[in-house]
């Protein structure tokens, strides 16, 4: 969606979001029809189409707003310590859990939730380590990343339950004992 947009376009996008949001929490994205979403927007199917050419298109567009808003999240954080880091990640996971739910955890898919946790977690963590087997670099790299996903997965679906700082002492403390085989 094009970055300059008036306040009705803005008001239209964020109905057409929300609804799609909601219609989340009950159906994956292909069960998802076109008029369901106009209807919890209270839009019709003309301004739909003005602006998106299926759901998936909407969905898409909330994933890619999403990624960009942690990335300049994560920009801004003064903080160098991997674990502060990690722990403040994860409070802004908190702080906007339902639209992380909907979207990671409900019915949301598998594309983007690799795409974002590897747009999140430094690549080539392992890079160091491995400098004479780039081979493994994709794996370990994979590895870690679903990894800290699985964490962070559990932890939403539990109503981010453990504190933010403990979570990000285990998924620190795994990737760096991850790290330490390489390291033999």
């Amino acid at each position: 969606m094009e970055k300059s947009m008036n306040q009705r376009t803005r008001l239209t996008v964020r109905l057409f979001h929300e609804s799609l949001l909601s219609l989340l929490k009950e159906k994956s994205i292909d069960r998802i029809t076109v008029k369901e979403l106009c209807e919890g927007a209270g839009l019709n199917r003309t301004t739909f189409y003005l602006h998106y050419g299926k759901p998936a298109d909407v969905l898409s567009e909330i994933e890619n707003e999403l990624t960009e808003k942690v990335q300049a999240y994560l920009k801004e954080l003064k903080e160098e310590n991997a674990v502060l880091r990690m722990q403040s990640l994860l409070e802004y996971i908190r702080d906007n859990r339902g639209m992380f739910q909907a979207i990671m955890c409900e019915h949301g898919t598998d594309s983007f939730r690799l795409r974002f946790f590897q747009s999140i977690f430094p690549r080539g963590l392992l890079d160091k380590t491995l400098k004479y087997d780039r081979a493994l670099r994709d794996y370990t790299d994979g590895y870690l990343v679903s990894g800290a996903f699985a964490a962070v997965y559990t932890w939403i679906l539990n109503d981010c339950a453990l504190s933010s700082g403990k979570l990000a002492d285990l998924i620190c403390g795994l990737s760096s004992n991850a790290v330490e085989y390489f390291r033999k």
